[in-house]
């Protein structure tokens, strides 16, 4: 190579990742500390064309066998190894299951009986449904939940009492304005979505279908009274669509 090297500005000579050989490259490529330097394309897909299982094994800390086996390739931030194939991205922790296991079913995740995020050893892995996945997570004290979750709104006595409200009949908008929420955060909660460890969605009873008499005398309001259907549904402790359905929809009632 032939080209005058002046300090941090041409390029620069440093050793191919691969093979050791001198390559050029440019101070300001350097300073990408995770681009790999390649003497040619030879050496850049070299590792690429080995057997995927290889490039997987040669990346887990084997050990004991009831001993965590580290991930000792690239991490997410959040702590689970990842690897490349192609243009995907892969878990680390799935691709030993399935190498070892077989392939996953869609509606299951993987999880570590270890707790051990980074961890590949085929023996502490095991599969089950997100929501399970999630609830072991919450009894092991591994993730917030209720009011030390990130962006919790309510008090856990306060969560109690909107379920209960809902449970009674009151809206989700209304509870919303009681505690001050958003009407989202109510609908998480009755949902089942958040403060898991309360219990499931809440499934409230339909009402009861109203009886001969109260629809007569809803009717009779609304044709001598000239009530309207709020006032009527608030005399008569009904919802304001029974209310209109008895004077609009169920006229065969007589």
């Amino acid at each position: 190579m032939t080209d005058t090297i002046i300090p941090g500005r041409g390029p620069l000579i440093v050793a191919c990742f691969r093979c050791g050989r001198p390559t050029r490259t440019y101070p300001s490529l350097l300073k990408k500390t995770n681009v790999r330097r390649f003497c040619g394309k030879q050496c850049q897909y070299v590792g690429l064309s080995r057997p995927f299982a290889d490039r997987v094994w040669e990346k887990v800390a084997q050990g004991e066998a009831d001993s965590c086996w580290p991930w000792t390739g690239a991490l997410f931030s959040n702590g689970y190894g990842h690897m490349a194939d192609g243009r995907r991205s892969l878990l680390a922790h799935r691709v030993v299951y399935e190498l070892t296991y077989g392939p996953i079913n869609d509606d299951l995740v993987v999880s570590h009986r270890c707790d051990q995020k980074f961890c590949c050893n085929p023996a502490h892995l095991e599969t089950k449904p997100q929501r399970g996945n999630l609830e072991d997570a919450v009894e092991r004290g591994l993730i917030a939940v209720g009011a030390y979750a990130s962006g919790a709104k309510l008090s856990e006595p306060e969560a109690i009492e909107a379920r209960d409200l809902y449970l009674a009949g009151l809206s989700q908008e209304k509870i919303a304005q009681r505690f001050g929420v958003s009407a989202g955060a109510i609908q998480g909660l009755v949902e089942g979505k958040t403060w898991v460890y309360l219990g499931g969605p809440i499934r409230r009873q339909t009402p009861a279908r109203l009886s001969q008499e109260k629809i007569l005398t809803i009717r009779a309001d609304y044709q001598t009274k000239e009530m309207s259907y709020t006032g009527l549904a608030k005399r008569h402790s009904v919802s304001r669509s029974q209310a209109w359905r008895a004077v609009n929809v169920w006229t065969h009632v007589e």
